[in-house]
Parts: C-alpha cells; structure tokens; sequence
C-alpha cells in the first residue's frame, strides 16, 4: 500500500480576541459577489474572519485604511 499523501497545513490568519469577547457560536458563510457589487456600510455584532477565494475585494474596518485584498488573503 503506498504511502498517504502528507496532510499540508498552510496558516492564513492568526486573529487575537479581546480578553472579554465571548464566543457563543460560530457561522461560516460563503459570500458571493458579483464584480463591482458593493457590499454597502454594514456591521457585523461578532468578530468576523474571512477568506478571498477568488478576485480581489476592497476591505475597510471603522476609519481603518482602505484595504484592496486579494485572492488567497484572509482579514478579521
């Protein structure tokens, strides 16, 4: 029997929490955009972690800077 393919693990993103977050669920979506479609201002009530599969995106936090994220990026 041939040795199994090795598993890679590649690390994207280390986020750190805030000591008071807590955490009582997590969702995982998969978003789809068409291009040029905005997403508009919106806020999200928990911490959000994401992953560009495939394009690019322009990413902003608050008054943070604008943020042009490309496929293979990932953001919290």
């Amino acid at each position: 029997m041939p040795d199994p393919r090795p598993i890679l693990r590649h690390a994207l993103l280390t986020a750190t929490l805030q000591a008071e977050t807590k955490v009582e669920r997590v969702e995982v979506l998969r978003v789809e955009l068409a291009p040029a479609q905005p997403a508009g201002l919106h806020r999200h009530p928990c911490p959000v972690v994401g992953w560009v599969i495939a394009g690019a995106i322009r990413f902003q936090v608050a008054d943070g800077p604008m943020l042009i994220l490309q496929a293979g990026d990932a953001f919290f």
